[in-house]
């Protein structure tokens, strides 16, 4: 087993990596729909990064799943809420970290 549990019943370790694929699909699939649903905005297939996003209506483009990834792989400094936050509103919360493009392509978060 990759973890164990606690006394606590609290896992402690790293999930597999098919438990991490399940996640990321499940979990990547309800933060866009969120976005989408609260911001407005739509699915899409970003060809460039070979991965599905979302362009929101104000013009932002964001990858739910890669951010569901990187906060599964990485930990918590690619933590969802600021993402989320940015991504409907533009403003950044204090400690978090908004990448745009320069080059003539939509804003984007990661």
């Amino acid at each position: 087993m990759a973890g164990e549990l606690t006394p606590t019943s609290r896992w402690t370790g790293k999930p597999r990596k098919d438990y991490i694929h399940t996640m990321v699909m499940g979990m990547g699939a309800y933060l866009g729909e969120l976005m989408i649903r609260n911001g407005g905005g739509r699915w899409a297939y970003d060809i460039r990064q070979n991965n599905a996003c979302v362009d929101l209506d104000n013009g932002i483009r964001t990858w739910p799943h890669s951010k569901v990834f990187k906060r599964l792989t990485i930990g918590s400094e690619h933590s969802l809420a600021p993402y989320y936050h940015y991504s409907l509103t533009r403003e950044v919360l204090d400690g978090s970290v908004a990448r745009v493009w320069t080059d003539g392509t939509p804003p984007t978060v990661a």
